[in-house]
């Protein structure tokens, strides 16, 4: 398949026209993004006729990041600017970016509307989650979607690479279809459970399953206020799973006695971001997070015996911790 496409990308790279394009290829459009979920559809779909730049840096967090006046000028120059949608990137409602470059991935993404308190946490500030939730890409088919969108852009920008985007958008489909085999048979298992998460962050989970993930707003930086423990002591039985964005600091923690005796902690990657050295995929992320969230359904559940401290040892996916083939190889 591969020789079939390379002849057709040399031919197109010399022919030429509009658009700012890469070196010895100027047909071929400029593409920045400005989050790591619709960055990386267009490097799948894209590759490797063109290769987009992403404005975020690693580590910044897309939904509160704020870029200097010299990124929006660079925004203004490409000839797509990707962006995630749903509000995600928080920055976009103000800043001046030629409204005909912008894609929004979201566009036609059935999308969840969540409520949530005024909170703060990590580097973030105060704010609020109540409103569209714009984590779509950690359901498959709704990041599928957002895929099917650059695509279409890409499309438009540059019909002759249509035969590489078509072929790279067919390899997108496989790689969702084959995570979508793997996930709902564990959402499944998960839906007759008891859950909670510490952010809106897979909410398309429950909303994919059928039922609901309720958001008990911690910081996994800082210890859990006891409050909030005899909140979710009192509210959720044993066997809880708590779904931890990041590792969260009670874990770390030396107790005589397990503050959230019974609980289940599952460590999963949000799929919101890069590692700096580049080699975190999306679909290799996410068949972590689904390992994970398997381990920890297949655990005995636990007694809530709170003179017997049980030991929370979460599974856990982290942007090092991608093993195997990545999906995104194709």
């Amino acid at each position: 398949m591969r020789s079939v496409i390379v002849v057709p990308i040399l031919a197109l790279a010399c022919t030429g026209g509009a658009g700012g394009g890469q070196a010895g290829a100027a047909s071929v459009p400029t593409v920045k993004a400005t989050s790591y979920p619709v960055w990386y559809a267009a490097k799948r779909i894209g590759a490797p006729r063109m290769k987009p730049e992403i404005v975020l840096p690693a580590g910044e967090d897309a939904a509160t990041w704020q870029p200097s006046g010299d990124v929006v000028a660079s925004l203004g120059e490409a000839d797509l600017i990707l962006i995630n949608g749903a509000g995600f990137e928080g920055w976009v409602r103000t800043a001046t970016l030629p409204t005909a470059k912008v894609v929004d991935s979201a566009k036609g993404v059935d999308l969840v509307e969540i409520e949530g308190p005024t909170h703060s946490h990590g580097k973030a500030g105060e704010h609020s989650h109540t409103g569209v939730d714009p984590h779509i890409w950690a359901d498959p088919e709704r990041f599928l979607q957002q895929a099917r969108n650059v695509h279409d852009a890409l499309v438009k920008a540059d019909p002759a690479g249509q035969m590489v985007y078509d072929g790279q958008l067919g390899a997108v489909e496989r790689n969702a279809t084959d995570l979508v085999a793997e996930l709902d048979p564990v959402l499944a298992q998960l839906k007759e459970r008891s859950v909670v998460a510490n952010h809106p962050t897979f909410t398309y989970w429950g909303k994919r399953g059928g039922f609901d993930i309720p958001v008990v707003d911690m910081d996994p930086a800082v210890m859990i206020p006891e409050e909030t423990l005899a909140k979710l002591r009192e509210t959720y039985p044993a066997g809880t799973l708590i779904l931890w964005e990041s590792r969260p600091k009670v874990l770390d923690m030396d107790f005589e006695q397990d503050p959230l005796p019974g609980f289940v902690h599952v460590v999963l990657d949000p799929l919101e971001g890069p590692a700096a050295d580049g080699q975190y995929d999306y679909f290799a992320q996410s068949r972590l997070n689904v390992a994970n969230l398997k381990q920890a359904l297949a655990r005995p559940i636990p007694e809530a015996d709170t003179d017997a401290p049980t030991e929370a040892t979460p599974a856990e996916a982290t942007p090092d911790g991608a093993s195997g083939e990545a999906a995104g190889g194709e």
